[in-house]
C-alpha cells in the first residue's frame, strides 16, 4: 500500500500547506513578462521555444504551471518527442502543493499508466524532484539567504564606524528580513516534511543537514546583533 502511496500520490495532505504560502521566489516583473511572453508563444505554435522558456526558465523557479505544461508537451508531443512517462513525471511534479486542477490530471495520467510504466515514471519524477521539486528549491533559497547573512554580518562587523549609524541600521534592518525569511522557509520545509508521505529518505536526511546549518548561521547572527 505505501509504495502505490508513493507512485501515485493519492496522499494530499500537503493541500493543507497553503499555496499563497509557499515562499519561493516572489514573481517579480521580469518573471511575469516570461510568463507572458512564453504563453504567447505556445498559442502562436512556437513550441521548441515555449518548451525551452517552461523547462529551463519558469520551472526551476517553482512555478507549478510551468512544470505542468512541460508534462503536457510531453503528453500531447509539440515541441519534443512524444512520451507518457515524462509527461507523468512532470505533472507529479507540478502536483506536489496539492493544487486540485493538478492534482486530478496527475491521477488521471496515472491511472492509465502499465505497471511498467509507472515504475519508469517513478525513477524520472524523484530525478525531477531531487532538482526542481519543492525541498530542493526551497532549501537552495535558504543556502543563498545563509551565506548572504553571513556576508552581511562580517561586513557589518568592519563598516560600522566608517558608514555611520544611520548606514548601520539600514543593514541591520536588511540583516533581519534576510533572517525572518530563512525562519519562514525552514518552517514551511518542516510542515512539509511532517505530511507528506512521499518525502524521500534522501530528502530528510538532507533537510536535517541544512537544519544544523540554519541553527549555526542563525546563532552567529544572534551573536554578532
Amino acid at each position: 500500500m505505501q509504495l502505490l502511496l508513493v507512485i501515485f500520490g493519492f496522499v494530499t495532505a500537503t493541500a493543507a500547506i497553503a499555496v499563497e504560502s509557499f515562499p519561493g521566489h516572489a514573481p517579480d516583473r521580469r518573471i511575469l513578462e516570461t510568463q507572458e511572453k512564453v504563453d504567447s508563444l505556445f498559442d502562436q505554435g512556437k513550441y521548441d521555444r515555449a518548451m525551452f522558456i517552461y523547462r529551463h526558465e519558469l520551472a526551476p523557479l517553482g512555478d507549478k504551471y510551468a512544470q505542468y505544461m512541460v508534462g503536457y508537451m510531453y503528453l500531447s508531443g509539440k515541441g519534443v518527442a512524444e512520451d507518457v512517462v515524462t509527461a507523468s513525471a512532470w505533472y507529479r511534479l507540478a502536483a506536489e502543493r496539492g493544487q486540485d486542477t493538478y492534482v486530478f490530471e496527475r491521477n488521471k495520467l496515472m491511472s492509465l499508466l502499465s505497471e511498467a510504466q509507472r515504475a519508469q515514471s517513478d525513477k524520472v519524477y524523484f530525478a525531477l524532484r531531487n532538482a526542481l521539486g519543492d525541498v530542493a528549491l526551497i532549501a537552495g533559497l535558504i543556502e543563498t539567504d545563509l551565506h548572504s547573512l553571513s556576508g552581511r554580518n562580517t561586513a557589518n562587523a568592519f563598516s560600522q564606524v566608517a558608514a555611520g549609524p544611520g548606514a548601520s541600521n539600514g543593514r541591520d534592518a536588511m540583516s533581519q528580513r534576510t533572517a525572518d525569511r530563512i525562519r519562514s522557509r525552514m518552517r514551511y520545509l518542516e510542515r512539509k516534511l511532517s505530511v507528506d508521505v512521499t518525502i524521500t529518505e534522501d530528502e530528510r536526511r538532507r533537510f536535517a543537514e541544512l537544519k544544523a546549518r540554519v541553527r549555526r548561521g542563525m546563532s552567529e547572527f544572534e551573536t554578532r546583533r
